[in-house]
């Protein structure tokens, strides 16, 4: 019987789960763990009284090696092994984690995937500053901290750099590190944009917007 993954195709479940035993303690529902999409289906049966079991698709193989099914798949088969593998017991009990705990996972999944984001993006900045600013990278202890963020926003190119005047270079290293950067590293910096080894893009001013 196929179902569809909402309110009413539940329903239509139970409603033929109560055709074949006397009552909800008298089943055991088998699922395969696929992605998220168990979730629903999972919560609405528990909720009417059946048990429900959520099989590791990795068992589910292990028993179509077994009786010799690896190259056949369908929905008929594939329920059929997912009833076996529940016969046979390989099977951890299953439940739901609670709705804070399901929050706590989504965010948790959120910001991993922003520190992956971020990780991707500084890596392309690292590698453009290599292309045509090299020395760029020993210049600060970090090319991603508040005094070289705020130089590479206000001139990522080394001739423009070359061509600030000092007082604004070091009140744009001061008031981004908050005192930390001044005078010296403001020369430092102007002397590696000088340096002839940057490549073409040293003597070239940054397109207008």
């Amino acid at each position: 019987m196929q179902f569809r993954n909402c309110e009413s195709g539940f329903e239509r479940c139970v409603a033929r789960l109560e055709g074949v035993a006397e009552g909800p303690e008298d089943v055991t529902v088998a699922m395969e763990a696929t992605g998220h999409y168990w979730m629903a289906c999972f919560s609405y049966l528990a909720a009417a009284g059946y048990t429900v079991v959520v099989i590791n698709p990795v068992h589910v193989r292990a028993v179509r090696k077994l009786k010799s099914l690896s190259g056949v798949k369908n929905d008929r088969i594939d329920s059929l092994l997912i009833a076996e593998t529940l016969r046979m017991g390989e099977y951890d009990p299953t439940r739901l984690a609670t709705d804070e705990v399901q929050s706590l996972k989504a965010l948790t999944r959120y910001r991993q995937g922003l520190a992956e984001q971020i990780a991707h993006t500084k890596t392309k900045v690292i590698c453009l500053m290599d292309s045509y600013f090299p020395e760029y990278a020993s210049l600060f202890y970090d090319m991603f901290g508040a005094a070289s963020a705020a130089l590479m926003s206000k001139s990522p190119i080394p001739a423009e750099i070359a061509r600030m005047k000092t007082p604004a270079l070091v009140k744009l290293l001061s008031s981004a590190s908050r005192g930390r950067r001044g005078q010296e590293k403001a020369e430092e910096v102007r002397q590696a944009a000088k340096n002839p080894s940057a490549s073409i893009w040293a003597s070239r001013r940054r397109p207008s917007r």
